[in-house]
Parts: C-alpha cells; sequence; structure tokens
C-alpha cells in the first residue's frame, strides 16, 4: 500500500469531543470527519484497483448507482495541518487517520472522507469550531518523516551521497553486493525515476491486463514488473506511488472484458 498523501481544498466535517484519561489527568480527544474532493489519483494509495473499479478509462464513475466505497484501514502516525484563508491554522502531529470512504465523481474526481483522532490544545480546540463553521480550507495530509538522529555511520553516509548524486544526474545507478565467491547477493537501484522505467512500466501493465480475464492479477503482475526491470525494495518505496500509477495506466488501456 503506497503511503498516504493529501494537499488539496478540504473542509471539516463534524467535529466529536470527549474526555480520555483517569480522573485526576484528563485530556480533551476529538474525531474529527474531514472531506476532500480531490484526483481519483489518491485510489491507487489503498490499492491498484480500486481506481479502475470505481472508474472507466475516461475518468468516469463506472456505475452511476454506486454509493460510497468504505476501506477499512488505518494509517498511523500522521501528520494533519489544517488552514483557513486567514491563515489561522491548527497542525497534528501522531495522527491515526482511518474510516475512509470514498465517493465516484465525474471529472475524475473523487471525494475522499476519513477520520483523524487528535488531542488539541484549548487554542486548537477553538480554532476547529472555527474551521467546523468555515465553507473550505487548505488540507495537508502525510506521513510524518524524521530523523531520530543526527549522525550516520560512513557506509550509510556514503550510499546517501550516491543516491543524491545520481538524482542529480536524473540517472539511475544499480550497487551488487557480492559475496567472497563473486556471487551476486544483493541487488540496489538508486537514483531517479526516469521516464523509461515509467514507460517499461506501462508496457508491462498493458501485458498483464492483455492476458485471459481469469488470469488477470494485479497484486502479482506488479511484484512481477519490479522483478522484470531489477528495481530494488529502496526504489520501489521511494517511488511507490510513481510505479504503481504507470503500472495501472498499462492496466487501464486494456479493457477488461477483452
Amino acid at each position: 500500500m503506497s503511503p498516504f498523501e493529501l494537499d488539496g481544498e478540504g473542509r471539516l466535517v463534524h467535529l466529536n469531543a470527549k474526555k480520555e484519561g483517569p480522573a485526576d489527568g484528563r485530556v480533551l480527544a476529538c474525531d474529527l470527519k474531514i472531506a476532500a474532493t480531490i484526483s481519483n489519483d489518491i485510489l491507487i494509495s489503498f490499492h491498484g484497483k480500486l481506481r479502475l473499479m470505481m472508474f472507466d478509462q475516461d475518468g468516469e464513475p463506472r456505475f452511476s448507482k454506486m454509493g460510497a466505497v468504505e476501506w477499512d484501514h488505518a494509517f498511523r502516525g500522521m501528520v494533519v495541518a489544517m488552514k483557513q484563508p486567514d491563515n489561522t491554522t491548527v497542525q497534528f502531529i501522531g495522527v491515526t487517520v482511518k474510516d475512509f470512504t470514498f465517493f465516484a465523481k465525474k471529472g475524475g474526481k473523487v471525494e475522499l472522507q476519513f477520520k483523524a483522532q487528535v488531542k488539541p490544545d484549548k487554542g486548537q480546540f477553538e480554532a476547529l469550531g472555527q474551521m467546523l463553521l468555515a465553507d473550505g480550507m487548505r488540507l495537508t495530509v502525510h506521513n510524518a518523516d524524521g530523523e531520530l538522529f543526527n549522525t550516520e555511520d560512513s557506509a550509510a553516509a556514503a550510499a546517501r551521497a550516491l543516491h543524491e548524486t545520481a538524482k542529480a544526474d536524473n540517472a539511475t545507478i544499480t550497487v551488487l553486493t557480492t559475496d567472497g565467491a563473486g556471487n551476486v547477493t544483493d541487488t540496489v537501484t538508486l537514483g531517479a525515476l526516469t521516464p523509461e522505467i515509467t514507460a517499461q512500466m506501462k508496457t508491462l501493465g498493458s501485458a498483464e491486463a492483455a492476458k485471459h480475464e481469469d488470469d488477470r492479477d494485479f497484486e502479482r503482475g506488479i511484484e512481477q514488473a519490479y522483478k522484470t526491470l531489477g528495481l530494488s525494495k529502496q526504489f520501489v518505496d521511494e517511488y511507490l506511488a510513481e510505479l504503481q500509477d504507470a503500472y495501472t495506466q498499462g492496466w487501464e488501456s486494456v479493457p477488461a472484458d477483452l
């Protein structure tokens, strides 16, 4: 599953406040229901087949009478920030976002709703109340990245420098680890996601989708695509959304009833 990231216009739909903790140390906690209407590309963050199920190749809802699609998954340790037009901003770190609901919209859009569990201070709680009354806000949601330590050993530093150099040159570098007998024990692909790799992912997606319908398997196919191109786990993890999107474009280019 891809990392869940969102940056766009959203709105606070509902706020449920409660007390948590022991009687002598209770704190305010809130369940926020948040909504945003964004590109259906966000569906790739949840499953490679989800966009294909909900939308046709022209980006229109596949089923006009289909209601909400619910998705039971929780992303933990997230950063959720909400900013009003007057620049009033609240940000919460270490948030659990869950209980996702998707509504297919015309024009390749999807309305996404989810819950966020937060513990606001007094000022943040008052700001949330104002956001509940507002028409819209800028919403950003992403994984909480951060270095625990500011030092790294020489091997890690060398790997990081090599990776950054490859990115700067818009190239990929494959590093082979061998044992004493010269046998390759590990392959790591570093650097940039080049147009060539993206094109190859689309081609492999089309090839998998062109198989008989009963033999089509998105997850198995995309895993094989990574292996076919010799992409390491590090490279796939860094460019997961882009690789999945390219493969999905190839997959969706072949009719499901071929």
